[in-house]
């Protein structure tokens, strides 16, 4: 009897004692798979983790650009801030149409001349000046436009009746702040260059100082005009005769562009490249003077 129970008792410890390690056992069989599982969690995170990552830096580099981008713009419209309220009213000298009628040079005096002439004509292209005028006027607009500024055009074709009473009429109408009256020159062929003319003696449509910033527009284009184009330099002249400066209420300059008499300088004048050094150079003196003005 009691070998039976020793028995018994040996068979209950034995099961308790295997059941036990069973038990362990599988506890670290499941905490083998569990430390397994996680680390396979934590390896498939870290792979998500790095394709976030390297969407998120693809993100901000796009965004970045798009902000490089418009800084770009916006920087671009921060250095022409203001110049759309400054015109620009560009009178291309002559037309087609020769007008042999008189009329008076200034408000302040008697004197007449014609009303309106046709001008030179190349001595070598033949090409009239007006022609030639009203291509660089055209070119000089957009590239004002492009610049920021509002363009006044007093004619836009070659066939029109313009006496230049009536231009500086226009003009003075059209609200604009200053006026560049385009023209080339006429003299014995070897004369070359180019210079500007501006009103010195006052009247009663301008002040004396009008007529000294007519003087510093005038010599901000003729200087950058000439450092665009390597043109000879010939300097300013006073002239109180002429028509369209005389009437003009604004700071207003005549440029002479260069001699169609000459003939090196008459083709140069044709040439598509120096036309566009003409009026970067033009556009550089408006741009100067424009600055000094804000000061």
């Amino acid at each position: 009897m009691m070998k039976s129970k020793k028995i018994l008792i040996f068979m209950v410890m034995f099961f308790v004692i295997a059941g036990t390690f069973a038990g362990v056992n599988h506890f670290f069989v499941d905490s083998k798979n569990d430390a397994t599982d996680g680390h396979n969690h934590k390896k498939e995170n870290t792979v998500k983790d790095k394709t976030k990552a390297k969407n998120e830096t693809h993100l901000k580099k796009y965004v970045a650009y798009g902000k490089s981008k418009k800084s770009a713009v916006n920087k671009k419209t921060k250095k022409y801030k203001g110049r759309r309220k400054f015109k620009v009213a560009l009178d291309a000298g002559h037309s087609s149409i020769e007008n042999l009628k008189m009329e008076r040079i200034g408000p302040d005096t008697r004197k007449r001349k014609y009303k309106g002439a046709i001008g030179t004509r190349g001595v070598a292209t033949g090409v009239p000046e007006y022609k030639l005028n009203l291509v660089i006027a055209k070119k000089l607009e957009k590239e004002l436009i492009a610049r920021g500024y509002d363009v006044y055009m007093v004619r836009r074709i070659n066939k029109v009746d313009l006496g230049y009473k009536k231009r500086a009429m226009m003009i003075n109408a059209s609200g604009a702040d200053i006026c560049i009256r385009i023209h080339a020159d006429s003299a014995p062929p070897r004369v070359h260059g180019a210079c500007a003319l501006y009103k010195t003696k006052p009247n009663s449509y301008a002040t004396r100082r009008v007529n000294s910033k007519s003087k510093k527009l005038s010599y901000k284009i003729l200087k950058y005009m000439c450092k665009s184009t390597k043109a000879y330099n010939r300097g300013l002249f006073p002239r109180n005769d002429l028509t369209g400066n005389n009437w003009s209420k604004i700071p207003t300059t005549l440029i002479e562009m260069g001699f169609m008499s000459n003939r090196a300088e008459d083709r140069k004048m044709q040439r598509k490249k120096y036309q566009r050094l003409i009026v970067i150079g033009i556009a550089n003196g408006i741009d100067k003077y424009y600055r000094s003005e804000r000061r």
